[in-house]
């Protein structure tokens, strides 16, 4: 078995339920669920494949939302409009620092290719899709947590534990046994629940429910970019 890598692509096989993690619009948009296998309709096998990419940090473009959201403004070039200076300063200013964090994001990413995923470590897992990134978000129809595709938020978070060692600093291999759990989300882990007779599960992110042991496989290996 060969170490898992930051840029790798992985499926992600839930034992129990017997089906892939898979992300799209099945049973609706952005969705992030488990089929079974057994399943007469299946999801394209395009749709369980991810990405392992490296932690990435929102706390400058968390900063410029919230600063849209509490002027009432969808995107920054609607602010002259309905700004004074003062305000089109701070908003300037957030705006160069949520760039620069983009670009810093990026060249992260860039460099941490090819390098080990340790359990416990923070990451993302991108959809290799969409290219939207698995995030926890609450449920829109309950008051639980559910796992949605998203462009990527500090809900995308995510470490990886294993069963069996615990959060012992080691490698993540192929055909590793893992659970997933939250990082933005005091660290409750991913779950699922029955959504139907047609062999799907909604992912989940629980305290309440047993996490989801699932059985991460290469699908293919990253090239590193930058030594």
């Amino acid at each position: 078995m060969e170490e898992l890598h930051f840029g790798d692509s992985v499926t992600l096989f839930a034992e129990s339920l017997f089906g892939f993690l898979h992300g799209g619009s099945l049973p609706e948009e952005r969705s992030v669920f488990v089929q079974s296998l057994e399943t007469k309709h299946r999801a394209g096998t395009d749709s369980e494949i991810f990405r392992l990419h490296v932690k990435s940090e929102f706390s400058a473009q968390e900063a410029l939302h919230s600063f849209l959201l509490s002027h009432e403004l969808h995107h920054p070039s609607d602010a002259e409009r309905t700004l004074q200076a003062v305000e089109l300063q701070e908003l300037a200013e957030l705006q160069g620092l949520a760039e620069a964090e983009i670009r810093g994001n990026e060249d992260n990413q860039l460099f941490q290719v090819g390098r080990p995923l340790c359990v416990g470590q923070v990451f993302q897992l991108q959809h290799q899709k969409t290219n939207s990134f698995v995030t926890v978000e609450p449920s829109a129809s309950s008051d639980g947590l559910s796992l949605r595709l998203a462009e990527g938020s500090a809900g995308s978070l995510l470490r990886m534990r294993s069963p069996t060692l615990g959060s012992a600093p080691k490698a993540v291999f192929d055909q590793d046994i893992v659970t997933i759990e939250s990082v933005t989300f005091g660290g409750k882990s991913v779950a699922c629940t029955r959504l139907n007779d047609a062999g799907y599960w909604t992912a989940t992110v629980s305290s309440q429910h047993e996490p989801v042991r699932f059985t991460i496989s290469m699908h293919s290996k990253a090239k590193p970019t930058l030594s």
